[in-house]
This record gives structure tokens, C-alpha cells and sequence, in this order.
């Protein structure tokens, strides 16, 4: 069984030093847009300049895309690729996502517990919500959409596209 999941979970990536320049890119953008969404007063140019940023997170969906393309076609024939592609995925991403949740959930009841003397019951963290955060199907429901982890939209929207990223790419390369 162990050497079933580390063939499953056994990776050879080749690195493309211009998918992580587009990555940094990324990244600077999405942080060039939050950032001026703190400072108040910002001079009208820089504000402008500043929501292009907005667009970071489709540069880094599209450079991941691009990335998963190459690491998908190079695994043709393997029995177990759609299985293994879902097993790093979820292992890549899911771990961190969980405690991001708990984190959260502890923050909100210690702020609710400073401001109302009492554990109430947290607005965002109904069943519904939780449930749909846990199983990265909140995109698809707008109550449950960036509440509970702040930015989690993002999780979501590429959890999404994970699923549904064999079937397009093997239909695509028909």
C-alpha cells in the first residue's frame, strides 16, 4: 500500500524559469492591489495602476494551467494519472486550507467572545457553509462564497477546476 502512494504521489516536475517569473508577477499583483486598498487617499495614477492587479489571480490560474498541461501530457498511459492528479491535488491544497478554516472559526469566536462577553453563534459558520468550504464547493453557493477563509474564493474556484481539468484536457487532445 505504501508503494502505491508514493508511486501515486512521486512527482518529476521540470521547472520553467518563465512560469515562475509569471507566478511572481502574479503574486505582486495581487498584493499591489490589496495593499492599495489599505492606503487611504491614494494619488489617483497609482490608484488606477494599482486594480490592475485584480487580474494577478487569472495570470496565476492561467500559468497553472499552462504548467498542469505539460505535467498531464507527459503522464499518457499511466493507469492511475486522473487518480494520482486528484490524490496531489487534494494533498496540496487541502491540509492548509483546514486549518485555515479553524483558524478562522477560532479568531471569530475570541472576537466575538471580546465584543459580546459570550460564545454566540458565528453568523458565517453555519452548517451549510462549513460543509461547502470543507468539500471546496462554496463558489457555487453565494452564502458560503469567501466567509469562512477570507480569499478562499480563490480555493474554490480552483478545487472547481481541478475537477473538472482531465476530462477538458482529454477532450481537448482528441
Amino acid at each position: 500500500m505504501l508503494a502505491l502512494f508514493e508511486t501515486i504521489m512521486k512527482t518529476e516536475t521540470t521547472k520553467f524559469a518563465y512560469v515562475d517569473m509569471l507566478r511572481g508577477i502574479a503574486i505582486l499583483m495581487v498584493v499591489m492591489v490589496h495593499a492599495a486598498q489599505r492606503v487611504p487617499n491614494l494619488y489617483w495614477l497609482a490608484d488606477n495602476l494599482a486594480q490592475y492587479g485584480q487580474m494577478g489571480v487569472q495570470l496565476f490560474f492561467v500559468a497553472s494551467a499552462y504548467t498542469l498541461c505539460l505535467s498531464f501530457s507527459k503522464s499518457t498511459g499511466s493507469p492511475l494519472r486522473v487518480i494520482s492528479f486528484y490524490i496531489r491535488r487534494f494533498f496540496r491544497i487541502a491540509p492548509l486550507y483546514y486549518i485555515g478554516i479553524t483558524i478562522y472559526f477560532i479568531l471569530n469566536v475570541a472576537i466575538n467572545f471580546y465584543h459580546l462577553g459570550s460564545v454566540a453563534p458565528i453568523y458565517p459558520y453555519t452548517f451549510t457553509n462549513v460543509f461547502a468550504n470543507v468539500f471546496f464547493i462554496h463558489g457555487l453557493f453565494p452564502q458560503a462564497n469567501n466567509n469562512i477563509v477570507p480569499g478562499g474564493w480563490s480555493i474554490g474556484t480552483e478545487m472547481l477546476f481541478y475537477l473538472a481539468f482531465p476530462a477538458l484536457f482529454m477532450g481537448i487532445s482528441k
